[in-house]
């Protein structure tokens, strides 16, 4: 179960290419590219082969990198058999010389950060390849345990003339597959018998490279490729179910729930009482054990052969102070069991991957655990991974997705995570202005909660030395030479509500004509970068739904008249809200703003309407004010 450093599909590493996407015209590209899966039944298991084959032509070198193939292998499959060959043009003949290429050995894809990935490589490097010349690869890969048929994709980094997927079934063994990316209507499939065997064959022709751009959902979301599994098999007059459904996935999961080691809990129970003693309800409770593992537990990836699938047993966790998703999450949920409290691990697909359980009822459909909280009639959710998100909301990362759980009667149940509107995010405004000259002084507040506080906590801290730089950038506000002091920061609510503090000064920002003055309070302009090319092929993923509240109060220099002020705006659609208004009070002009956006996603048939939404947006940020 990875989280934040996710490497999903990392044998298909997406790279940027100064190509066209038509295959004649591109230096490089996939002549085929195939694999065929002979799932057979061996007494009483099932054996499960991969080969893999692929001839790739290169009309011009123009990148050192195009001449890199990397093959992974994780703890599930193994490779072996490895043929890799160079055929470069011979002047002058209709003839091709072949130089034979010899893979590196094996390379740990850990890098020594927080992240532990126990996934190995080989590089195959094509460097003898010339303009005009082709390579071939081949391989096998041996999967040895039959839930994790591995995903195949269609489409590459380069163009590809055709790729194809092929399974082969001993009689008796039934399959289930879902086609996700940009493609996949465009995929055919072919179905035949022979020899009382079943051949399932999907083939992409002409295929352009995976796009890729600012705000992508996720790879898998956009590369076009099959997720297979392996429903039942028939063994001795027997039906083994496997992944036939929902269910049967939820049982697997919780059998290797059932295989925690078991461990002295006395110590655990004892930090139990200190952690809850006093607390006045289950909430708090709650709040406090979460808040405890947050704090006291350092999250650390660890993707280790069926590492990735089982936790540390809590005590074990408790005492080292570090483990995975998975390991935070078995602690929390421990720690409230011996609290008395009802939670239950719950598996889940952060919004990288588009999967469905009723669509793919696979280990693949998930990659993250939490946990699900219920007391009375609210569920909670509770991910500790982030050290900076706010009890009872999820992560981000989360939003939509479906969580799979165990409900009362013991049996598995889907969870959705809500979306939430833009009001459970309000980042807030308080803008306080006057004029020395042409120059504009003012004080300010800015506070924020939720899915922005944990955002901004996190950021700040990856800032480290440049913290003061970032939180100056966080600020927004327009103008180039803006001058900020007095930067106070401060919890107004802990793990929850964020409040920053200054002072401001802006040079030169008043225009003067004569005796007429122009200012715009319009000093931050949240969403007015956000407008996206027409022509874009994949959608554009927005973290969370926000609200932006702000109010300037600008006082009116003395002996002067405010000539006429701009009118009220009032717009809302499909993507969100402008509400925009101007009055005097006294020697004040307040100005009063409400910017929302209310979608997660973008899609391409939706980007013209975007872009209109957010031209208005920035039509109201021109708006000016006239005085003299």
């Amino acid at each position: 179960m990875k989280l934040f450093f996710l490497l999903f599909f990392t044998h298909f590493i997406i790279i940027s290419w100064s190509q066209s996407d038509e295959i004649d015209t591109s230096s490089i590209f996939l002549e085929y590219k195939t694999e065929v899966v002979t799932i057979s039944l061996k007494a009483d298991s099932l054996k499960i082969v991969n080969f893999v084959t692929e001839k790739k032509r290169y009309s011009k070198i123009e990148d050192p990198k195009s001449q890199l193939d990397w093959i992974y292998e994780g703890f599930s499959f193994s490779v072996r058999n490895i043929i890799a060959h160079v055929y470069n043009p011979i002047e002058n003949k209709k003839s091709y010389k072949l130089i034979r290429i010899s893979g590196k050995p094996k390379t740990s894809l850990y890098d020594g950060s927080t992240f532990y990935d126990d996934k190995v490589f080989y590089e195959i490097d094509f460097n003898t390849v010339k303009s005009g010349g082709y390579t071939e690869l081949s391989y096998y890969k041996f999967i040895s345990e039959p839930h994790f048929l591995l995903p195949y994709v269609f489409t590459d980094n380069v163009p590809c003339k055709e790729a194809s997927y092929t399974i082969i079934l001993d009689a008796g063994i039934e399959i289930g597959w879902h086609l996700y990316g940009l493609k996949k209507d465009n995929v055919t499939l072919k179905k035949s018998e022979e020899n009382g065997k079943t051949k399932y064959t999907w083939t992409l022709k002409n295929s352009e490279p995976v796009p890729y751009g600012k705000g992508n959902n996720g790879y898998k979301h956009i590369a076009t490729h099959i997720v297979p599994f392996i429903k039942s098999y028939s063994s001795n007059g027997t039906q083994k179910k496997l992944l036939s459904d929902t269910d049967d996935l939820f049982n697997w999961y919780q059998e290797l729930i059932g295989k925690i080691k078991p461990s002295d809990n006395s110590e655990l129970q004892k930090l139990t009482h200190v952690i809850t003693q006093g607390a006045e309800s289950e909430t708090e409770k709650a709040q406090r054990i979460f808040h405890w593992v947050q704090e006291n537990i350092r999250y650390i990836a660890i993707e280790d052969g069926w590492r990735g699938y089982i936790p540390f047993p809590a005590a074990d966790i408790s005492q080292k102070r570090y483990g995975d998703c998975k390991d935070m999450t078995h602690l929390m949920y421990e720690i409230m069991k011996i609290a008395g409290l009802n939670a239950e691990h719950a598996w889940i697909g952060t919004r990288e991957l588009p999967y469905q359980y009723s669509e793919t009822p696979s280990p693949v459909a998930d990659n993250h655990l939490i946990l699900l909280l219920f007391i009375d009639s609210d569920t909670l959710v509770l991910d500790a991974t982030d050290s900076h998100t706010p009890f009872g909301i999820p992560t981000s990362f989360i939003l939509g997705k479906e969580a799979l759980f165990k409900n009362k009667d013991g049996n598995s149940s889907i969870y959705k995570i809500p979306e939430y509107s833009s009001e459970k995010c309000p980042i807030k405004n308080e803008i306080k202005i006057e004029t020395s000259g042409k120059n504009l002084i003012g004080s300010a507040f800015k506070e924020i909660e939720s899915f922005e506080y944990s955002t901004f906590q996190n950021y700040k801290g990856l800032a480290n030395t440049e913290r003061e730089q970032f939180v100056k950038s966080y600020l927004e506000l327009e103008a180039n030479n803006v001058i900020l002091k007095n930067i106070i920061l401060s919890d107004t609510t802990k793990k929850m509500k964020t409040k920053i503090s200054y002072d401001f000064e802006m040079p030169n920002y008043i225009l003067g004509f004569d005796n007429t003055f122009i200012i715009n309070l319009n000093l931050t302009k949240p969403f007015s970068t956000e407008s996206l090319q027409l022509n874009r092929k994949s959608p554009y993923e927005i973290d969370y739904k926000h609200v932006d509240k702000t109010n300037v109060s600008f006082a009116i220099p003395e002996g002067k008249t405010v000539k006429k002020l701009p009118a009220d705006v009032s717009f809302m659609n499909e993507f969100g809200t402008c509400i925009a208004s101007y009055r005097i009070e006294g020697n004040n002009v307040i100005y009063t703003r409400l910017v929302s956006v209310e979608k997660l996603l973008i899609q391409p048939t939706e980007i013209e309407n975007w872009n209109n939404f957010l031209k208005k947006i920035n039509d109201v940020y021109k708006t000016k004010i006239e005085y003299n």
